[in-house]
């Protein structure tokens, strides 16, 4: 396959040569992405196969969009795992730049679009049974630690992963109340808000409540668990709570800048 003038994502952000060998897919990856597809519930835009790319690209060229990877790649890295989930978040996060037209061209900040996928890869995972473990095994492994212009560092986009996984599970019943049985609580220095929930990496956030008017109450996730800027305010206005406040909720853990991961919940 000739990719001359062509739009790709690489999964590490490596350059495709203009020229790749193409082959079949093997059934083990057409499963997968039968599952994962089945998932999320939408059509495929594109066609897969096994090809001679480093690891996984999404890819259009001549208006024909492909998931192509390397059969090596994908076996060696679940042996290097140990985990047969780690393909499968490999391949999920290709197949997001398509399904949400990254691979279009022309699209503005590339880093944000890894970032967009990689918490695909997280939420559709958890969809499928993978635990936030396995989610995030593959990026654990194999993710290079220093930021690209076109890909973030491992740190952040593991932050990513976990956020999409988070957001699944917190739609899921059966795992939010798993994962709420198991947080304490916490209160927060300079703040007169009420004690909130402390959101521990991989832990959802607590069932949203709304009051008669449907405003939230105090102790309410608005946000999970991440790396969201180096000087977080303490408190900060929204008009979704019944206190019309947020209150900033430190998590265990650390980010690239040194500080603790951190959340927001209602006052």
């Amino acid at each position: 396959m000739r990719l001359g003038g062509h739009d790709t994502c690489a999964y590490f952000g490596e350059d495709i040569p203009d020229n790749v060998m193409t082959f079949a897919s093997d059934q083990e990856a057409s499963d997968v992405i039968k599952a994962i597809i089945r998932a999320s519930g939408l059509v495929p835009n594109f066609v897969l196969k096994a090809s001679s790319v480093l690891n996984a690209a999404a890819v259009t060229q001549n208006g024909k969009r492909y998931i192509l990877y390397n059969q090596y790649f994908v076996r060696n890295l679940n042996q290097q795992t140990g985990n047969r989930w780690a393909a499968v978040s490999v391949l999920a996060h290709e197949i997001d730049h398509h399904l949400n037209g990254h691979t279009l061209g022309k699209n503005g900040n590339r880093p944000r679009l890894e970032l967009e996928a990689d918490y695909y890869s997280g939420f559709i995972l958890h969809r499928m049974g993978a635990t936030l473990e396995d989610a995030r095994r593959a990026m654990e492994v194999y993710g290079p630690s220093t930021p690209t212009p076109t890909h973030p560092g491992k740190q952040d986009r593991l932050a990513a992963i976990t956020n999409g996984w988070v957001s699944s599970c917190s739609a899921d019943p059966r795992c939010r109340d798993d994962q709420n049985a198991k947080m304490p609580q916490t209160t927060h220095q300079g703040s007169t808000a009420p004690a909130a929930m402390a959101l521990l990496p991989g832990q959802a956030p607590a069932p949203v409540q709304t009051n008669t008017e449907g405003l939230l109450r105090p102790g309410s996730v608005m946000q999970t668990c991440g790396c969201w800027g180096p000087n977080p305010r303490l408190t900060a206005p929204e008009p979704k709570c019944q206190n019309g406040q947020v209150v900033h909720s430190p998590c265990p853990g650390s980010c690239p800048s040194g500080k603790s991961p951190y959340a927001y919940v209602c006052q």
